[in-house]
């Protein structure tokens, strides 16, 4: 009855204390536990999975104590949440950078093709031109060399972005945080009961 009541309230997203924690419902109780809270961590309708806290044997878990580790447990989801959430935005970004990447370069070929054959028109090497087809030639050669900085901008943009994405993330032991915010509250929620 009691896993059926346990499993039932973390799908629900109800934390559940279970008193008298039998060995036979929870195998990885032992005779020195008395009681069990169980916090579903649950993001979007899906459970993630479960905090749980076993109470000593003379030392009873309360209903206060589920409302403390629910916000444990939801500080726990928003953690898991925002990681999440990092992770997406850093495939998002890495995306971003490769298509600028690849789009300088797409550009910059038939780019450095118009200004190469501007020049050899202007230079006379396919023979000579009228004034107004030198003059439109020498605007196509400006226009060129305006959106061949354009397009190196783009591109040092981009080698700038990658290696910026390339740094390491530290690792995290999340029960070592945890297990130092207890000691970092213990004293008020003593004062508190």
């Amino acid at each position: 009855m009691a896993e059926n009541l346990y499993h039932r309230s973390l799908m629900e997203g109800q934390a559940v204390l279970v008193e008298e924690a039998l060995e036979r419902d929870f195998p990885e109780v032992d005779d020195q536990i008395e009681s069990l809270i169980c916090v579903p961590l649950r993001h979007e309708e899906r459970t993630l999975g479960a905090l749980c806290v076993y109470g000593e044997r003379g030392r009873r878990l309360t209903q206060e104590m589920i409302s403390l580790y629910s916000i444990l447990g939801d500080l726990v989801t928003l953690s898991i949440s925002n990681a999440s959430v990092y992770e997406n935005l850093k495939r998002l970004d890495g995306a971003k950078t490769w298509f600028l990447l690849k789009a300088s370069h797409e550009l910059r070929s038939p780019l450095n093709t118009i200004q190469s054959v501007a020049r050899t028109l202007t230079q006379g090497f396919l023979g000579s031109l009228t004034p107004q087809q030198l003059d439109m030639v020498r605007r196509i050669e400006v226009r060129a060399e305006t959106l061949s900085k354009s397009v190196s901008d783009l591109l040092e943009l981009a080698r700038g972005r990658a290696e910026l994405t390339t740094t390491e993330l530290e690792r995290l032991d999340l029960c070592a945080l945890l297990s130092e915010n207890v000691r970092f509250y213990y004293t008020v929620a003593e004062e508190k009961g």
